[in-house]
């Protein structure tokens, strides 16, 4: 079996209560929770490009493609924010292709000004992906309740220069 940084295997020997002997070894994903269906990994975004790796915008623009490429079990919410920690981004339906409108608010003020630009500023994004997969059982009020088990992907980012001439 050949192993990579994403297909990590966590190896489970269980023993049979009855006779005592090891039972074949069960195998799943590295960090997948127990309920998923076998062989599902949890999605992990590869890269992003705002605007098909433009390296400008302009100001009235309506909105901002962002291309993306996720590997792994396909994404069920996203959030995008101007900052790394994702503070106060709310997770959103994911659909395809993403597009973020309303997104002159995220250039706030001190933005750094462009590379090489008197005018423009720099407006740099991330974006976060999550899935469902499988879920765990909590008691509540004495029954079984079934809650969905949300596993995030890693966070990517990138930048594009905002300039007022279109």
């Amino acid at each position: 079996m050949k192993l990579g940084a994403l297909s990590a295997m966590v190896i489970l020997a269980a023993l049979s209560p009855a006779s005592g002997r090891a039972q074949p070894p069960v195998t799943r994903p590295f960090g997948t929770p127990f309920g998923t269906p076998f062989g599902t990994q949890p999605p992990v975004l590869t890269s992003l490009a705002i605007n098909d790796t433009a390296t400008t915008v302009s100001r009235v623009a309506r909105s901002l493609d962002l291309r993306h490429v996720v590997a792994g079990a396909r994404p069920v919410e996203y959030r995008i924010s101007a900052r790394a920690d994702m503070a106060n981004s709310l997770w959103m339906p994911y659909v395809t292709p993403l597009q973020l409108g309303s997104w002159q608010s995220l250039i706030g003020r001190g933005a750094p000004v462009c590379d090489g630009r008197r005018s423009g500023q720099r407006l740099q994004l991330f974006l976060q992906v999550r899935t469902q997969l499988g879920g765990t059982v909590h008691i509540v009020r004495r029954q079984r309740v079934m809650v969905p088990q949300r596993i995030e992907s890693n966070i990517v980012s990138d930048a594009i220069c905002v300039v007022d001439d279109p």
